[in-house]
């Protein structure tokens, strides 16, 4: 996706949300027909616990997903502020020239960028099912 068709509106802000917003409906239609995306979702059951917090029961799943969540922010900002690829991410989103002049591929780390995007947009799909699913 990113090689041939967000590598050419590269720099034009409008231009890419449109390119994306164009390949990701399109995409995601097509898998619905095909049958691999469900119309209804349903979070399974595998911790069947809720705590009563004020007026309100939170079940203990959301808790740990909240949890999950923060996490994930953490090793996130971990990666991006402490190793040399997300140290790259940072400099390719905030001066690009300048990030080209100190040798950074600038074309190879928005490649690694959309994908990381992408694990991380399929990660709590996987987290959701840690099992397989019986049918």
């Amino acid at each position: 996706m990113y090689r041939f068709i967000l590598m050419r509106v590269r720099g034009q802000a409008l231009s890419e949300v449109i390119a994306t917003f164009g390949i990701g409906w399109p995409s995601s239609s097509f898998f619905r027909y095909l049958g691999f995306v469900g119309v209804e979702y349903a979070l399974p059951v595998f911790i069947d616990e809720s705590f009563m917090i004020g007026d309100v029961y939170v079940d203990m799943q959301r808790i740990l997903i909240v949890i999950s969540a923060a996490v994930l922010v953490f090793l996130l900002w971990l990666f991006v502020h402490h190793t040399s690829l997300g140290l790259a991410f940072r400099g390719i989103a905030q001066d690009e020239r300048t990030a080209l002049t100190f040798g950074m591929d600038s074309d190879w780390i928005a490649t690694l960028s959309v994908s990381f995007g992408a694990g991380l947009a399929a990660l709590p799909q996987r987290l959701s099912f840690p099992w397989e699913p019986s049918r």
